[in-house]
């Protein structure tokens, strides 16, 4: 409701603006042919628009019945434009406007769904109480909440998220994708998001043994920013991390001692060599 009343209250700023001063009239452009220029690129827009509502119908009903609702609604615009050039036709224009509406409402209203799922071959189903056990397990997790009507998330999809470097993840290092598909009203997801304080998309985290609380991304991703965050939160990244604060609390507890300095160091070293963070010497 508030989207159609700011729509509501931008539409009617102008009228507003020129009832209150009315002076503004005078710096308004004059009526000339410019004005079927603008006609004409607004009618493109809408085109656009209405092939994107297409798009979003798609995802509720199947594609047979996407793509005739798209042929009638293609002939509802030539049969309007016939009717413009033809006054003679306007009666029977009327008529013929009146079916295709109503064949598009009927389509739309008994064609079935599709059948709902929320993985695909490289993602899978979104699962919070799985991501923990996961983490556990020392696996990473990237979950991506995203929707059919979102763009941003379109473009994220595109640029970053369906690429070979992040498909080819869960191969090569064992990463569990997770997608929530947020196209339609889910408790589940709206509850995920605001538990991170966040109430619209695109949102992606990312877990594993360094993250274990999670790690937001930004909205917009590259492939060099989510390589870095999954990399971030692996189990060898999380123990290169503890042994160094490790290392640094103890430097900090002995500062002053000047021979404590290198037997930490090495006490460090070693550490990071037995848990194979760090290659012996000879190997």
């Amino acid at each position: 409701m508030a989207v159609f009343f700011s729509l509501g209250i931008g539409m009617a700023l102008p009228f507003l603006l020129v009832a209150a001063v009315p002076g503004i009239v005078a710096w308004l452009p004059r009526p000339r042919a410019w004005m079927l220029y603008v006609r004409y690129a607004s009618g493109v827009l809408l085109l656009g628009t209405a092939a994107w509502l297409l798009l979003l119908l798609s995802a509720d009903l199947s594609l047979k019945a996407t793509g005739s609702i798209g042929l009638l609604l293609s002939g509802l615009v030539l049969l309007r434009f016939l009717v413009a050039r033809r006054p003679m036709f306007k009666r029977s224009g009327a008529i013929a406007t009146s079916v295709l509406a109503s064949g598009v409402m009927f389509i739309a209203g008994i064609a079935p769904s599709p059948p709902g799922h929320g993985g695909t071959a490289d993602w899978a189903v979104f699962d919070p109480a799985s991501i923990n056990d996961a983490v556990a397990a020392g696996r990473t997790v990237l979950v991506d909440v995203t929707a059919t009507w979102c763009l941003t998330c379109k473009l994220n999809e595109l640029s970053t998220l369906d690429r070979k470097v992040v498909q080819n993840r869960p191969t090569d290092s064992g990463t569990l994708l997770m997608r929530a598909d947020w196209s339609h009203p889910n408790a589940g997801v709206t509850a995920y998001l605001r538990s991170f304080s966040r109430f619209g998309i695109p949102f992606g985290i990312v877990y594993g043994p360094g993250r274990r609380n999670g790690m937001p991304l930004p909205e917009l991703l590259t492939p060099g920013l989510l390589m870095a965050a999954l990399d971030d939160a692996q189990p060898l990244r999380a123990a290169r991390d503890a042994a160094a604060r490790h290392v640094e609390r103890e430097l900090s507890r002995h500062r002053g001692d000047e021979r404590a300095v290198p037997v930490l160091a090495a006490q460090g070293e070693y550490r990071d060599r037995q848990r194979g963070l760090l290659p012996f010497e000879g190997r």
